[in-house]
């Protein structure tokens, strides 16, 4: 084992023992927002400052660094994906190495397998240059296999990701184990100038095929409660049976890997937004106080047991591994669901890929007793997920010099938009635009796969928003792309409701949020680690015992799910999520 590797780990397990005493009772003065290391940056924050560009001959030259198609360079990737892995001749990999000379050896793993591999890397202690994932929990930092990078930051090598995070204290670990510190630069939502959100990926909701509502009519959705998305869907299954031959799914559950998209259930049907394993009192000091065994839980449940009864819920939903859960999405027979935009979006293109739109799914808003719903936010900046190097990472300098590259302008807009004259074109004002035949290609799910690097940018540090020509981001973004993009019914669907983008059926979105949002951003100790684990566990046995029981014995398995939520002391929990709303205000 390498000996920057053995200090880490040893540094790690020797914190690890001193912080643990501590837990939930961190002094937060020599940390947050004031005691952010100060890095340079090139000026306003907010706006786009990208200083890499190449030489006349072609080179990229970063803090000494020169990458050019002639000098070779291999970097190594873990990284955490749903996305296919780029084909062998991948023309956007290919271009990289070409222009850059850098391979990327790149390991995919499924998220539904992603702890057992992560395990199996920290049991091993040998780690790839750069770890590419979205692990809330931060195991990986914790352990100790990763590097800080506030100093290479502060020398002024890499200004752009300066920039990026230099705003948000927020990045900085400060949860124990390892000393605080960035290590590392989010994936999503670090936006620079203003976005108008087409898509609100952001958003916990109950998801309605496109196909039931268009068979009613399109209904008014401002009123939906979950008594009428029942109706709706009984009644469309009644008359369909089957749809293409597959039978048909009224409602399909998302609990394996993990339990949170269900668990998120009780807390949005509150009125409440995603904060993790809490609802804030907003009207109480911004008291957190834990949801899981209120009343609206047992509500929840309640109705969930009733919806099983009735044929609407697929009791596969406690079996199927993620990766199964998109797949029978992707069959177009599963008439609702309830998750976030982005988690079934692959399912979404493939039906979309297979040219029908009418079976995929459209955002609804329940709530019990007409309280007002809080269903889509502001876009949330990630922390603890994304890219991070690791402490056998031969030359990190190296590694920062990359990205710094992969950050510019110019390879932002070949990671998103493709090649110009290939994948879009420059109309006279200067947008980006693409023809339908163009269109039609980045629908295709084995063209992507050659000509795009998705599973690479998934978890990469993005600039989003609009670049100053005035294009945005992405095609989704382009206000008028994004439009012309869609498919013929996908058009009409959304003028039947009178809006122009999906995010029209969840406005309104907040202005400004808390400082604390998300609280699910809070670091969390040993022992709020430990209960949140422990409340996870309960939910993965007792949830769908609620669901599944006959009626009359729902009552008796709630007071065992009571009673088994008692043992859990969640005061740690709360005592962090406490703290990070005190930490970043209100």
């Amino acid at each position: 084992m390498k000996l920057k590797k053995v200090i880490a780990l040893l540094l790690a397990s020797v914190m690890a023992v001193s912080l643990l005493s501590a837990c939930g009772n961190k002094d937060n003065n020599d940390s947050g927002p004031s005691a952010t290391p100060s890095i340079p940056t090139t000026g306003d924050t907010d706006t786009v400052s990208v200083t890499t560009e190449p030489t006349p001959d072609g080179a990229w030259e970063v803090a000494g660094y020169v990458f050019h198609g002639s000098i070779p360079r291999t970097i190594t990737m873990w990284n955490v994906t749903r996305q296919a892995a780029p084909t062998p001749d991948n023309k956007i990999m290919q271009k990289i190495l070409d222009e850059l000379g850098v391979t990327i050896d790149m390991e995919l793993t499924s998220p539904d397998d992603a702890d057992i591999r992560q395990g199996t890397m920290l049991a091993g202690g040998q780690f790839p240059d750069i770890i590419a994932q979205g692990d809330q929990r931060a195991d990986m930092i914790r352990a100790g296999s990763m590097i800080a990078l506030d100093s290479l930051l502060a020398t002024g090598n890499f200004p752009t990701i300066a920039n990026h995070v230099a705003p948000f204290p927020k990045l900085w670990w400060t949860g124990g184990d390892v000393p605080d510190g960035l290590y590392i630069l989010p994936n999503y939502n670090r936006f620079y100038i203003t976005n108008p959100e087409q898509d609100p990926s952001n958003a916990n909701a109950f998801f309605l095929q496109k196909a039931v509502l268009e068979s009613l009519g399109f209904p008014d959705l401002s009123n939906m409660t979950l008594e009428k998305y029942a109706d709706i869907i009984e009644t469309y299954m009644a008359d369909n049976p089957t749809i293409d031959g597959v039978p048909t799914v009224g409602f399909l559950l998302h609990t394996n890997p993990n339990f949170w998209a269900t668990q998120n259930m009780p807390a949005v049907l509150q009125g409440s937004p995603n904060n993790g394993g809490t609802v804030i009192d907003v009207n109480n000091n911004h008291e957190p106080r834990m949801y899981l065994a209120d009343d609206y839980a047992y509500r929840t449940w309640k109705t969930m047991n009733d919806w099983f009864h009735r044929g609407l819920i697929d009791p596969e939903s406690f079996s199927l591994t993620g990766d199964q859960y998109n797949a029978k999405l992707a069959s177009g027979a599963v008439l609702g669901t309830f998750h976030q935009a982005w988690a079934i979006g692959q399912s979404r293109d493939a039906l979309i890929n297979e040219g029908r739109p009418e079976r995929t799914w459209i955002i609804t808003t329940p709530t019990f007793d007409n309280i007002p719903h809080y269903y889509a936010w502001n876009p949330t900046m990630n922390t603890q997920q994304g890219w991070g190097i690791s402490v056998d990472a031969e030359d990190p300098a190296m590694i920062l010099a990359f990205i710094e590259i992969m950050m510019s302008e110019y390879w932002q807009k070949i990671l998103f938009w493709g090649i110009e004259g290939e994948d879009y074109l420059v109309g006279d004002d200067g947008l980006f635009i693409r023809t339908e035949e163009m269109r039609e290609e980045q629908r295709d799910r084995v063209w992507q796969a050659a000509n795009q690097a998705r599973a690479f940018r998934d978890m990469m540090p993005k600039i989003q928003g609009y670049w100053p020509d005035g294009n945005a981001d992405n095609a989704g973004n382009q206000p008028s792309e994004f439009f012309d993009a869609l498919l013929p019914y996908d058009q009409m669907f959304l003028a039947a409701y009178g809006h122009k983008n999906w995010a029209g059926f969840v406005e309104p979105i907040p202005t400004i949020e808390p400082g604390y949002y998300p609280a699910w951003q809070a670091q969390q100790c040993e022992d709020g680690r430990l209960a949140d684990r422990q409340m996870e566990d309960v939910q993965k046995e007792f949830i769908p015992l609620l669901i599944m029981s006959p009626p009359e014995q729902f009552d008796t398995i709630w007071e065992e799910y009571l009673a088994q939520v008692a043992r859990i002391d969640f005061t740690p929990f709360l005592d962090n999520v406490r703290a990070h709303i005190d930490k970043y205000g209100r």
